[in-house]
């Protein structure tokens, strides 16, 4: 399986750092994008896999205005988006009225891990995560320890001899009713 590639578009420079090395922590390629260059996204190849920005990238509505370009490019069409706003009622209803499809909006204040729960949602589970799986899955070997092993064979004898020596041999009881043999 191929690495999904993310596209963070944004102008501030330490946030896109940051989304870089929490992205590939995760095990993402990431493509990070100021606002004039995204402009071009469509011709990046490979494309991106899902794309990262904020309805105000350098202006009010600049997230919005690339939003609706790569609606209507054929070779971005489909291309998940995760916008972040400030206010995310009426950047729901905004998107709704636009009819842009499959963009999920995410407050602006959100926590790292809430843009990697959407992102899973999106493209499954990320390349760190699935091999974690992976590695969950295979059996573990449990190594051969002597001295455990040697210990309880011991036991395991001492028990099987003492039931041994009373075979064929009658219990009596005492007075308290406390069999012996």
């Amino acid at each position: 399986m191929s690495v999904p590639t993310i596209a963070v578009v944004y102008s501030y420079p330490p946030f896109l750092s940051l989304l870089h090395e929490v992205l590939t922590d995760e095990g993402y390629r990431t493509l990070l994008l100021g606002f004039a260059d995204a402009q071009g996204i469509a011709s990046h190849s490979p494309a991106p896999d899902c794309i990262v920005l904020d309805e105000w990238i350098d202006a009010p509505e600049d997230g919005w205005g690339l939003l609706l370009r790569l609606r209507a490019d054929d070779r971005t069409r489909d291309i998940p988006a995760i916008l972040y706003a400030n206010n995310t009622e009426p950047a729901r209803d905004k998107a709704l009225a636009l009819r842009v499809t499959q963009c999920t909006i995410l407050d602006k204040s959100f926590v790292i891990d809430d843009l990697l729960t959407v992102i899973e949602t999106i493209l499954g589970p990320s390349p760190v995560a699935r091999q974690k799986r992976a590695d969950d899955r295979v059996p573990q070997r449990i190594p051969f320890s002597p001295r455990y092993d040697t210990k309880y064979a011991a036991a395991d004898e001492t028990e099987r001899a003492a039931a041994n020596d009373n075979d064929g041999e009658e219990s009596s009881a005492n007075e308290n009713g406390i069999s012996a043999y």
